[in-house]
């Protein structure tokens, strides 16, 4: 018997985060650091996605299926937007 499963993987990057955390400085980057994780994780529980891994300064999420990803990229951009 064959079980066909779809994953679907997003990878997020957080864009100029080195020089961004020169800029700041260290407490003001962790903070910005901090909240951008919170963001992220809170899109990807709103749209049933996995946290594989963190990335440094992103994270690899995984979905059960792409309608579940678009859900899931389309949060997160919009909480970093907001």
């Amino acid at each position: 018997m064959s079980v066909s499963v779809t994953a679907t993987f997003e990878f997020t990057d957080l864009v100029n985060s080195t020089a961004t955390s020169a800029r700041l400085g260290p407490a003001a980057a962790e903070e910005l650091r901090q909240t951008h994780f919170r963001l992220l994780r809170e899109a990807v529980a709103a749209s049933d996605g996995v946290e594989v891994k963190n990335l440094g300064d992103g994270v690899m999420v995984m979905y059960s299926s792409l309608s579940r990803a678009l859900d899931g990229a389309v949060a997160m951009q919009q909480a970093i937007d907001r």
